[in-house]
């Protein structure tokens, strides 16, 4: 899935930092040249990292608005005056591969965490099971041993 860069930025500078992250890391970013307008493309979009102009992000009601608007995205200010291009260019490349990092590991998490929560339950469904199948009349022991093997290969396929 190709990273999505919000820059918000005055037009010029703004242009620049684009074509250089076009160029080296073949992202196409969304360019608004104020705070409002970049409010604005935050509720059509959402975004992986925001290039925030740090001359743009003076403390007020819209940069306040701004930042509630950000969901997920990782906002890096930066003085567009001051900072290369491609400095900007390796300060977006070391954030996407920091959040690509970050969501690798919560889904390695969330995975062990379903993991368990399904061996728990199959243990359960497997012991019971058992159960009934010892107590269970003749007639119904066919369909118990079926539950039974059932639930042993979906815990064997867990452990695997």
């Amino acid at each position: 899935m190709k990273s999505s860069i919000l820059l918000i930025a005055p037009e010029a500078q703004s242009l620049i930092v684009a074509e250089a992250l076009q160029r080296e890391l073949n992202l196409c970013p969304v360019r608004t040249p104020n705070r409002r307008a970049g409010i604005a493309a935050l509720r059509r979009a959402e975004y992986d990292v925001i290039l925030l102009d740090i001359a743009r992000a003076n403390v007020d009601h819209l940069t306040d608005a701004l930042f509630q608007k950000t969901g997920t995205a990782l906002v890096l200010e930066v003085d567009f005056r001051i900072s290369s291009p491609m400095h900007m260019v390796r300060q977006v490349r070391s954030t996407l591969q920091l959040r690509s990092q970050h969501q690798t590991r919560a889904r390695e998490s969330a995975l062990a965490t379903v993991k368990g929560e399904l061996r728990r339950s199959l243990t359960g469904l497997l012991l019971h099971s058992q159960i009934m199948l010892n107590q269970a009349p003749p007639d119904q022991q066919a369909k118990l041993r079926y539950l039974v093997e059932l639930t042993g290969n979906l815990s064997d396929c867990l452990r695997a």
